[in-house]
């Protein structure tokens, strides 16, 4: 069961965020346009002095949240999947939009293989991109799918999923300022999981100071970027779910 006394989903949504009120409800409705529904949120907030926790308790399942300085990616990310129930995890970045309504089911289908550790994503730029960020995103997200294997250790907590029996095992680096996901990966290759690097699971990932100017749900664009009334930011399927709160 989830803490809500539900069924448990088959996927828990970790979401890292940090001063996002702008970025959340467009991620919130795109994640009720996706045609996979077995999930539940939780969104990690690390200390934002905007509305992100406005947002988040309207619309998340559950919003954890830790002090600005005890932020790591690993553990904020720890943090989020320990207040979590699912067989999978998803993680994706508040600031990243699902380009589509099949990104969930994409992401999550390759770790139905017990030889799977973990799947990352395609991440393409917005039309506020900078020219060499556009660049980036091409030259290491291509439109090939690949199963990586050693000595080629490659991953993206921005837009990837694990499975929980593996992360039960070897959580993410809390100590590490980054690349906390190519570790995690690297030591289940060398265990002998595969990583799989999908580009039909695709987000459009907005760098900071840009605005969110994509609606990949038709459910029309968040005005200005901005919130009015939390009760307002989400759509009904997320904001009728009772949230659980942690301080940690």
């Amino acid at each position: 069961m989830s803490f809500n006394g539900t069924p448990m989903p088959e996927t828990s949504i970790v979401i890292r965020a940090y001063n996002e009120e702008k970025h959340l409800p467009e991620l919130f409705r795109s994640l009720a346009g996706q045609e996979y529904r077995d999930f539940e949120t939780v969104v990690v907030d690390s200390g934002s002095i905007d509305r992100t926790r406005d947002v988040a308790s309207a619309c998340a399942d559950r919003l954890v949240s830790i002090r600005k300085h005890d932020f790591s990616f690993g553990y904020s990310l720890n943090e989020g999947i320990r207040n979590s129930t699912s067989r999978f995890v998803a993680i994706v970045s508040a600031h990243a939009m699902p380009a589509d309504s099949s990104w969930l089911g994409n992401l999550v289908e390759p770790l139905r293989d017990p030889h799977t550790a973990m799947v990352y994503g395609r991440q393409q730029g917005v039309a506020q991109s900078k020219f060499g960020e556009f660049l980036d995103f091409t030259r290491t997200f291509g439109q090939k799918r690949e199963v990586l294997k050693p000595p080629k250790f490659l991953a993206n907590n921005a837009n990837s999923a694990i499975r929980r029996d593996l992360w039960n095992q070897y959580t993410f680096d809390e100590t590490l300022p980054g690349l906390e996901d190519v570790d995690w990966a690297k030591h289940w290759m060398e265990e002998g999981y595969l990583v799989v690097y999908e580009p039909s699971a695709s987000i459009h990932h907005i760098q900071p100071g840009a605005r969110c100017a994509t609606d990949t749900t038709g459910r029309g664009k968040l005005r200005g970027g901005s919130v009015s009334r939390a009760g307002d930011t989400c759509p009904a399927s997320f904001s009728e779910r009772p949230p659980t709160f942690l301080e940690i």
